[in-house]
């Protein structure tokens, strides 16, 4: 199947306040999943979701990669300037509608005593064929 054409757009908020990402994006359709591709800072980004994960690999100036389940520990791996390394997260809500390509998110990122809870929305907006 060919990739949809469109844009993701995707809604953070945290105790420190609220952001907006939007870009132009392709979805393809796999492994009872979508794959979203797009560009971040001239970085190429993908994230893949399903009715289990949410993953997502950021590759270039600044590398991210995360997998996200309910009720699960993970951690987000970080690389830039020859440097790595990771920070434990734990995913208290998943949630993904493969009808409306859109999934939600809670986390908490970081360790006891200096965790930050995020929440996001993530949807792909297909652009009307012309």
């Amino acid at each position: 199947m060919d990739p949809m054409k469109g844009r993701i757009h995707i809604t953070s908020y945290t105790d420190g306040g609220d952001s907006v990402f939007s870009a132009p994006a392709q979805l393809l359709r796999a492994d009872g999943g979508v794959t979203i591709e797009y560009l971040t800072d001239g970085d190429r980004t993908a994230v893949f979701m399903d009715a289990k994960e949410y993953r997502m690999e950021r590759e270039g100036d600044l590398s991210l990669s995360a997998r996200f389940a309910a009720g699960e520990r993970s951690a987000m791996r970080i690389a830039s300037d020859g440097l790595s390394g990771s920070v434990p997260l734990f995913t208290e809500f998943y949630n993904f509608e493969c009808s409306v390509f859109t999934a939600q998110l809670l986390y908490f990122l970081g360790d006891e005593g200096a965790k930050q809870r995020f929440r996001l929305t993530i949807v792909f907006e297909p652009m009307e064929d012309a």
